[in-house]
């Protein structure tokens, strides 16, 4: 602001200065944002006389430019320059199941009819107090838990529907929804190198995460990886993280300390778990980003059992079950006119404490997870013509051994066309066939899950 402010003053000058030295002023004239130099006889000839020596004008100009600056700081600090920000977007959408008629699975999902669904309704609350200094909190508003069922032996689907006490008629009733904060943080930047983050952020890996939202991903289908948060999809902790412009390039980092996947809101143990991102970006006619992501930390579980057969108060704390975990991924994107390339890998390892009783499995009661390694690998190919129509072709592969309740080898390919009408409206479609096999097991099964999904989305 201030070299650029300074370049005001310096040109607001530098025509009087002309004048003093005898050379002709001209008088520019505007038409339509563009200037036009007049001819010799459009412009007057004016002889100024002399003025102050250059060395003096430019530090009076110079010394007002830091008056007018301190006075704007000063200022930012009492009454900031703009309170918040509010957008955010939404998406409704059309959507079908289709399963065999004798697939296990059929009973499993709440519906295998066509249905329209409410899908993100996200509001962002962001504010900029001072130079530097920055909060962002994004929301996201459900229907949610009414309407959804429990998985156990025994489904059952919760209804939150009460009467509406503050009505008048006295009889009508209201299904409540809930909220997800899928982010809440404040932020400090001393430079483009170094920006400290603390609070609930999005886990800095990969694409999937860090393109968050469906104005800004292709696909509507998510990675494996993302759905089972093979990384958990946010933290609380203090995230650092900057870059460094070479040219075309631009090196960065992310640097990560959180509470890890915990069952509660706080940390059960004092482990903490540890992240970081290191990517490579080139901007230009053709734009790329090269990225490898890691994790690690730790995760558990305790019971506890009030005691008052002794007649005083007793606590019996049992550890229901702990497991350490890695992930480590690479990803590749590319934007060449207008296509558009996206692939990733990950690979995720869980292996649970001896001595501790392994964490419930989705299987027959009493099941439990195992120690696990699980692949993951998805390409995504989209051209966009016309500036408005873009096809692409998804492809997904994962691997988990052992496997647990479904199959271990899972192959998903995908066909999309969205269409971008304007900048705050779009269209998605997407089709997609998941294929399931067990390799390991005596008996290979041939599950597959195909469906069909759109979403109409909008920016505000």
């Amino acid at each position: 602001m201030k070299n650029h402010r300074f370049l005001i003053g310096l040109l607001s000058f530098l025509p009087g200065l002309a004048r003093a030295q005898g050379e002709p002023a001209p008088v520019p004239s505007v038409t339509n944002q563009t200037a036009v130099n007049p001819s010799a006889k459009e412009v007057d000839q004016v002889e100024a006389p002399a003025g102050p020596p250059l060395d003096t004008r430019l530090d009076a100009i110079e010394q007002r430019m830091k008056e007018v600056e301190s006075a704007e700081a000063e200022a930012g600090h009492a009454t900031p320059a703009r309170a918040i920000d509010l957008y955010g977007f939404m998406d409704v959408g059309l959507q079908r199941l289709f399963l065999d008629s004798g697939d296990p699975l059929n009973g499993v999902y709440p519906t295998r009819a066509t249905t329209f669904v409410l899908g993100n309704v996200n509001l962002y609350l962001d504010t900029r107090p001072g130079p530097g200094w920055r909060t962002l909190i994004e929301t996201r508003f459900t229907l949610y838990p009414n309407g959804s069922e429990s998985f156990t032996p025994n489904y059952q689907r919760v209804n939150t529907s009460v009467y509406d006490s503050s009505d008048p008629n006295g009889r009508a009733h209201v299904s409540w929804g809930g909220v997800v904060i899928e982010r809440a943080w404040g932020e400090w930047s001393y430079s483009q190198a170094l920006t400290i983050q603390a609070g609930l952020f999005p886990s800095p890996y990969g694409i999937w995460n860090i393109d968050h939202g469906t104005p800004v991903l292709i696909s509507l289908l998510l990675p494996a990886f993302q759905v089972e948060e093979a990384i958990p999809a946010r933290l609380v902790g203090v995230h650092a993280y900057g870059s460094f412009v070479f040219g075309a390039l631009d090196l960065g980092y992310h640097v990560y300390l959180s509470n890890g996947r915990t069952m509660t809101n706080v940390d059960l143990t004092d482990d903490k778990a540890l992240g970081a991102r290191l990517f490579l970006r080139h901007s230009g006619a053709t734009r790329f980003t090269v990225g490898m992501s890691g994790y690690w930390g730790t995760s558990s579980d305790d019971t506890k059992q009030l005691d008052f057969s002794s007649g005083s108060f007793g606590v019996t704390e049992t550890r229901a079950w702990a497991y350490h975990e890695w992930a480590a991924g690479v990803d590749l994107s590319v934007d060449w006119g207008g296509w558009r390339l996206r692939t990733e890998a990950l690979l995720h390892r869980v292996k649970y404490d001896a001595g501790a009783q392994n964490e419930p499995g989705l299987g027959p009661p009493g099941s439990v997870l195992p120690n696990r390694f699980a692949h993951y690998w998805y390409g995504l190919l989209a051209h966009r013509f016309a500036r408005r129509f873009e096809p692409y072709v998804y492809v997904e592969i994962q691997y988990v051994s052992p496997p647990d309740f479904l199959d271990d080898f899972v192959c998903t390919p995908s066909l999309g066309f969205n269409i971008y009408f304007k900048p705050w409206a779009q269209l998605k479609t997407q089709y997609s066939s998941s294929y399931f096999f067990n390799t390991e097991g005596p008996n290979p099964s041939n599950v597959t899950i195909r469906s069909l999904a759109s979403r109409l989305v909008f920016v505000f």
